[in-house]
């Protein structure tokens, strides 16, 4: 998440998210440690479904996994993952029955370069728009936590790859080595100077 984005302030980390409707749209999944794998299968189809582009389909599988393992680790075992779509924006929320979060904007700075653990919600908070923690008062026990991901438009095919959709993420640059037509009488040359 780049700064100055919404949900980088501690305020965003506080406001409610937009409530998904029921329905065919909204997908509600249980979390549990032996349910991960089939969890992530689950997420990817549904977000298929939702016409996510392909090349954010990767992120929200991160967002989920990282979300789901914290409540097999930290949230009491079990949960509930809901994924729907409104509009250009994504909405990925988990819910638990744990202690909650001590500090409402956990995963606001990286991470230790040493740490152990201590990643996934500073993951999370890299690859989405808005990340809102509503964690459990002293009356209350568990956390809502909601991913917000603005959706690109679907990318078209880049030009040389035909076949392959874009990814946004995908940064290659073009081989320094360009191939001479045949029998033009060139030879290959590089971008390298002095080569």
């Amino acid at each position: 998440m780049k700064a100055g984005m919404p949900g980088s302030d501690a305020s965003a980390t506080r406001r409610r998210p937009r409530h998904a409707r029921t329905g065919a749209d909204v997908r509600d999944l249980p979390i549990d440690r032996d349910g991960l794998h089939a969890l992530r299968r689950a997420v990817a189809a549904h977000a298929g479904d939702l016409g996510v582009p392909a090349g954010q389909v990767d992120d929200i599988l991160v967002v989920a996994s990282e979300l789901a393992a914290n409540v097999v680790r930290h949230g009491g075992g079990r949960g509930r993952l809901r994924l729907w779509r409104h509009g250009r924006r994504l909405y990925c929320q988990v819910r638990d029955r744990g202690p909650g979060f001590g500090d409402p904007n956990v995963g606001s700075t990286p991470p230790d370069a040493v740490a152990t653990s201590g990643r996934g919600i500073w993951i999370c908070r890299q690859l989405c728009t808005e990340l809102i923690i509503d964690s459990a008062r002293t009356d209350q026990t568990g956390t809502t936590v909601t991913a917000v991901m603005d959706l690109a438009a679907e990318p078209t095919e880049p030009a040389g790859h035909p076949g392959r959709p874009a990814h946004p993420h995908d940064r290659r640059v073009p081989h320094p080595i360009t191939r001479p037509t045949v029998g033009s009488g060139e030879h290959y040359r590089t971008d390298r100077r002095g080569a």
